[in-house]
């Protein structure tokens, strides 16, 4: 998140002190809000969410204490940092029993406040999209009508046998070399243009490189499809991760990706596991759902603005682990992230939303990919589905890939 984009509710009664503040906060390009008391804090914050509010808590009218007892009640809360004096360490302790994420003693070191400012505004967006993901999958939980789901299912059986025969059928065909057009022109050029000598023929140079790479193309298609046959076809051995063994593969996974996001300045986060995953874990191929969280963290770099953030959180329902992968999306297209009307769609073979070709990314860009991630995510008997959420941190919209997979318990 930019600084430029993000105001700030400094809560202080004493002018100068909130002065001092100010100016070093705008001075780092946030903007700031200043209140006088609590009083003004709650009107502002009526008014608009602020993701951090930093607040003193002796002040007339409505002190800190009474403030922050009234925030910690929002449904949307913003991080707190209280401003604190050295004789005030057990009031401070008292107050992040409830909730506050940090405090500044005064006199404030600039440096230590700006980087308390910026963990409040991470761990922000992490708890607010967390939450904003959880409404809007209450309320689409709500919409779904169940026999929907029913008539769902049974398409999908007839869709996976269908699958399975156009998969084999494709993978056949082009392993035999009907298809790629560019290949078979380019043989027809070389059997036209190869100059015979009596060690053999003479290609040109820049044939011969576009025939490697063709060549190269033909071969990852190929493997592309083999994987998603022996996905359909296949049988997948599970074995018992808990969640932390899966945050810590994430790691690595999200490590090995680092110069993929670096090409256009974009930034992975990976939210913390939390807790309440004690007794359980989740039972999965660990290269297969691998595979599936690069595909869709490589879409998620692909089709989102340059130098943003991709977020990823994990996040435990009532016996299920939710994976969310959330990004911008791109701007000035004709389609905006996903629409409710291609959700089920972005699934299908073939099918892509958006045409954009992102060449740096060395993808096949087969229109493949979620079709395999969904593949192996029903092998898991889990779910994935792909939406637009709002957030309300960035005052846009995000777009979520979300996969939902079974908790069992642990043996």
């Amino acid at each position: 998140m930019k600084a430029e984009a993000v105001e700030i509710l400094v809560v202080e009664d004493v002018p100068e002190i909130a002065s001092i503040f100010e100016a070093a906060l705008q001075q780092a390009g946030y903007k700031v809000r200043l209140a006088r008391n609590g009083r003004e804090a709650q009107e502002a914050l009526q008014q608009h969410f602020y993701p951090v509010v930093i607040t003193d808590l002796m002040m007339p009218e409505m002190d800190g204490q009474a403030l922050i007892d009234w925030m910690v009640r929002a449904e949307i809360r913003p991080q707190i940092i209280v401003i604190t004096s050295v004789d005030e360490i057990d009031t401070v302790v008292e107050v992040i029993r409830k909730g506050v994420l940090d405090y500044v003693v005064k006199p404030v070191h600039t440096d230590d406040l700006l980087i308390k400012v910026e963990r409040a505004l991470e761990r922000s967006r992490l708890l607010t999209l967390e939450q904003t993901v959880e409404e809007e999958r209450r309320i689409r939980l709500q919409r779904q009508l169940e026999w929907t789901l029913w008539k769902q299912n049974i398409q999908q059986r007839a869709q996976d046998n269908l699958n399975r025969n156009l998969f084999n059928s494709l993978r056949t065909n082009f392993s035999q070399g009907a298809g790629f057009g560019v290949l078979l022109s380019l043989l027809s050029v070389v059997t036209q243009t190869a100059v015979e000598t009596k060690d053999g023929y003479l290609i040109d140079e820049e044939t011969m490189e576009l025939l490697k790479e063709n060549t190269e193309y033909a071969g990852r298609s190929l493997r592309q499809f083999q994987e998603i046959d022996s996905v359909i076809s296949g049988s997948t051995e599970l074995h018992c991760h808990t969640i932390q063994q899966i945050h810590s593969m994430m790691v690595d996974w999200i490590a090995e990706m680092e110069s993929l996001a670096g090409l256009r300045g974009h930034t992975v986060v990976l939210s913390d596991p939390g807790t309440g995953f004690d007794g359980v874990c989740v039972e999965i191929n660990a290269e297969q759902i691998k595979n599936a969280i690069v595909e869709v963290l490589t879409n998620a770099l692909k089709f989102s603005p340059a130098e943003t953030d991709v977020l990823v959180l994990l996040k435990k329902g009532r016996d299920k682990l939710f994976l969310s992968v959330m990004n911008q999306p791109l701007e000035k297209t004709e389609v905006v992230g996903i629409p409710p009307e291609y959700e089920n769609l972005v699934f299908e073979p073939f099918f892509r939303i958006n045409r954009t070709v992102q060449e740096m990314y060395d993808t096949l860009d087969s229109g493949l990919g979620l079709t395999l991630v969904q593949k192996i995510v029903n092998n898991h008997n889990g779910s994935v589905s792909l939406f637009n959420i709002n957030d309300h941190v960035d005052e846009g919209i995000r777009v979520n890939a979300e996969i939902q997979l079974p908790l069992s318990p642990l043996r």
